[in-house]
This record gives C-alpha cells, structure tokens and sequence, in this order.
C-alpha cells in the first residue's frame, strides 16, 4: 500500500525524508513517549474508578484488562504532540511453564492488545493515527493494521523500545486528569509504515 501525497509530505518533514524517496520503501518513524502510564483493572466497584488523585498501586492478576496512556513528545527527533493508548487483555504473558494463576500455551506470548497513535504537530495540528493490534512473542513486533488522516492505508510493524514506567502499574481507581503529576515512564514506539 502506498502512502497518500499528503502523508508523504508529513512524513518527509518528520521522518526527514524527501519526497523523492521511492514509497515502496518503508519510512522509520521512531516516536518518544513521556508520562507513560499503566492501568490495571484491579477494581469492580465502578463508584471507586478514577477517584484516588495520588499515586497508586495496582493488583496485577490475570484476566485483567488494562491501559497504557502516553504523551507523544518528537517524531524522528522533531518536537511533537499527541497520545499512545495501548489496551491489552488478558494481563501477564502466556507460557509453556506457568506457574498456578498464569495462563498455559505452547509458546511464550503476549498479551493480546491494540495499540493507537494519535499524532500532532508541535502546534497541535491532526497529523493522523496509525493503527495496531498483537499478540506474538514479546520480542516480536506487532502488526501495523492501518492509518487515518495522513497515513491512510498504511501497513508495516510497530515496535515497543525501551519504555520505561516510571512507577509499578497503577490502579484504575486512579483519577487519570493525574497522570503527569504523578508520574510516568519515558520510552520510544518505532513504526515502519509503508
């Protein structure tokens, strides 16, 4: 799938690329994250969701579902806006071995998850989103299923680098409006779109 005249044009200014390159090629885009933060849903009293405004702690059991939220800061090294979900279900991996609670499979996987980017500019102009979803070995890459706005049609692979938390999961019992106060995890996403 080739990318839009329009999303070539936002690529070549993010990803330093020119509007010569030839589009079967796949264009890098290395996205770094500030305030990443995790939400395990440890609760099932719907009254006490999003009501503790400082830090938390979450319970971490399987079955779970969950959320990272993150804050897109660059693309390619270039200042940028905009925000990283990723929900996933069950919480833990998969395993050959587990140990009592954990789930049995024949290989080590992840949990099954779907991750958006929602991409700005620096002055906050709707770049577009790509899209993913995955369950595969934890080094493995997920599946880039497709795009809006600039990165209509687009496919390729998306890669979790580095992130860091900056504090252990916390509960969904939270108020998330918090999560840049009471901090989060750095990290970089890179998606090769074609």
């Amino acid at each position: 799938m080739r990318l839009s005249q329009c999303g070539l044009i936002v690529i070549a200014l993010l990803a330093t690329t020119t509007a010569a390159q030839e589009l079967a090629d796949p264009v890098v885009l290395t996205i770094d994250l500030e305030n990443d933060t995790v939400y395990r849903g440890d609760t099932s009293d719907f009254t006490k969701l999003g009501t503790l405004p400082g830090p938390t702690t979450a319970l971490s059991r399987s079955f779970q579902m969950g959320v990272n939220i993150g804050d897109i800061r660059a693309v390619n090294g270039q200042p940028a806006k905009g925000l990283w979900v990723r929900t996933f279900n069950p919480a833990g991996q998969w395993l050959a071995a587990p140990s009592p609670g954990q789930f049995i499979a024949d290989m080590t996987a992840a949990p099954v998850g779907q991750c958006v980017f929602n991409l700005l500019t620096a002055d906050g102009t709707w770049i577009g989103s790509l899209f993913d979803i995955h369950q595969e070995p934890p080094s493995a890459g997920h599946i880039l299923i497709g795009g809006g706005g600039a990165f209509l049609g687009v496919t390729g692979e998306h890669r979790m680098e580095g992130v860091a938390f900056g504090r252990p999961a916390a509960s969904q019992s939270e108020v998330p409006s918090m999560r840049r106060i009471n901090g989060g995890g750095k990290g970089q996403n890179s998606c090769s779109v074609q």
